[in-house]
């Protein structure tokens, strides 16, 4: 069971590994993995912060 956005997008889609995230497209899919997941706006922010260092700036 994907407990976090990084190892949905590292493990399970390797979308950070194979591909070139934009902050934008991260934003984009990490709300629609927190309306699943039923995360609050601090957890939203949490996930996208483990994520950071995986995407293009």
């Amino acid at each position: 069971m994907v407990a976090h956005l990084d190892d949905l997008l590292r493990r399970r889609l390797p979308l950070l590994i194979l591909t070139n995230l934009s902050e934008d497209q991260l934003q984009h899919i990490a709300m629609r993995v927190a309306a699943a997941m039923s995360w609050d706006d601090a957890h939203l922010h949490q996930e996208i912060e483990r994520c950071a260092p995986w995407i293009a700036h």
